[in-house]
């Protein structure tokens, strides 16, 4: 994982969450160092914002640092019993497959 973006619920506390990890592996394992030295993880929350831009900013906007930037080419987004939102994310994620 190269980029975080969370929205929904509680997404902040979420976003903290994930955020912690890398800055704990720094200290451990440093699985998340990147080629350079100002390569980090980076992390977002959107939660006042309609799920539309949040994918707009996670499509359009979200990129990880140069070093991470090689070998990020997938794009995961998770849907908890909520169909339409899935079928939304779907849609933005096929828009942006057609537009490369």
């Amino acid at each position: 994982m190269v980029y975080f973006c969370a929205w929904g619920a509680d997404c902040e506390r979420f976003h903290d969450i994930v955020d912690e990890t890398p800055a704990e592996d720094s200290l451990r394992e440093g699985r998340f160092v990147g080629i350079q030295p100002n390569d980090i993880v980076m992390t977002t929350w959107h939660a006042d914002e309609a799920l539309e831009d949040a994918l707009d900013f996670f499509i359009d906007l979200a990129h990880p640092t140069e070093g991470f930037a090689g070998g990020s080419e997938s794009w995961v987004a998770l849907v908890i019993n909520n169909p339409e939102w899935a079928d939304l994310i779907r849609r933005k994620f096929a828009s942006r497959a057609k537009s490369l």
